[in-house]
């Protein structure tokens, strides 16, 4: 028997430790939270029009004599030459001093003179019981989600330049079930949380967990920005640009690392890492294992094929999950088997 090297594409929860799952969702929530306000800063100039009508953005602004000026910036910091708007992050832009001005008014949807509305689709599903088994205490509630979220929007309107304007989170209880949306279900409920999301001004949606490619492409033809779409393809943010993006590498990228890791340092080689010490001496053979679904499944193909133009592998199976919390567990151990 050879030992086969599992690969998993997609949300598979049954796949991931508890504990590992636990630790990736906390910094899944930070990374989010950071990257959609950073997106503000864009809408944020005074002269911006995203709709690409009006005034267009003052380049003075972005060039390198931001880091040249000196005064004091919103969070206190003294500006100068190299240094950045907050001093404990290298990918801080460099600082701003103070500005005043006319900031342009309302510059984009969910953009006034004074604020920069974002939204948070409260998660809304049945199998919550479930997931709380799975993942017990450590996966939270809304509420702490909610907290934590307002947090951070409190810190970074204190740390950045905003030119008159300040982030405002939005929390709503959604009608979409994700887990539903995950499996290509509930588009009606899905459509009303976006247009939910648009009367609440929303410039962008930030809702983490219940953040799915079905609500995201609806939030998409509201012109809302949504940052969290996982493991889709690249055609598909090319399709809905420029209103979707993930914290992560497109599946797209993320298959071209995974064959040159197989190709180069997997394939024809022994499996020396297998937990029976009788396979180690075995040449590795792979398994595929990802969701039923067209975008999951253009990923898999695309990593079958890549795999095999370029070193020669097949996979020895390949196999397709449905979506379902109910029968996660279960389906897991029989799709390993």
């Amino acid at each position: 028997m050879k030992s086969v090297e599992r690969l998993s594409l997609g949300g598979g929860v049954g796949f991931v430790k508890k504990a590992k799952a636990a630790e990736v969702a906390k910094r899944y929530v930070l990374l989010i939270i950071v990257v959609v306000v950073l997106l503000a800063i864009v809408v944020a100039f005074p002269t911006v029009d995203v709709a690409g009508k009006g005034a267009k953005i003052d380049t003075a602004l972005l060039g390198s004599s931001l880091s040249q000026k000196s005064g004091l910036t919103v969070n206190k910091t003294l500006c100068g030459k190299g240094i950045r708007q907050v001093s404990w992050s290298k990918y801080s832009p460099y600082c701003i001093p103070v500005w005043n001005g006319n900031n342009g008014g309302a510059t984009s949807p969910g953009v006034t003179g004074s604020t920069i509305t974002i939204t948070y689709r409260e998660p809304n599903t049945a199998g919550m019981g479930i997931m709380e088994k799975l993942f017990g205490s450590q996966m939270g509630t809304n509420q702490e989600a909610i907290d934590t979220m307002q947090g951070y929007v409190s810190l970074f309107n204190k740390s950045f330049e905003l030119y008159g304007r300040k982030v405002v989170l939005k929390p709503y209880a959604g009608q979409g079930d994700f887990i539903n949306e995950l499996q290509g279900q509930g588009l009606e409920q899905a459509q009303a949380d976006s247009i939910t999301a648009k009367n609440l001004q929303a410039f962008a949606d930030v809702s983490l967990l219940s953040s799915t490619q079905v609500y995201d492409q609806y939030l998409a033809s509201e012109h809302i920005i949504s940052i969290g779409a996982i493991a889709q393809p690249q055609y598909w943010f090319q399709q809905f640009a420029p209103y979707v993006y993930t914290p992560v590498d497109t599946c797209s990228i993320g298959v071209q690392a995974i064959s040159v890791a197989m190709g180069r340092a997997m394939a024809n080689l022994p499996a020396i890492f297998a937990g029976d010490p009788a396979l180690r001496q075995e040449k590795r053979s792979f398994g595929l294992i990802f969701p039923e679904d067209p975008t999951y499944a253009s990923c898999g193909n695309e990593l079958v094929n890549l795999v095999k133009e370029h070193y020669g592998i097949s996979f020895a199976r390949v196999v397709e999950y449905k979506i379902s919390l109910s029968d996660e567990s279960s389906e897991a151990l029989s799709d390993i088997a």
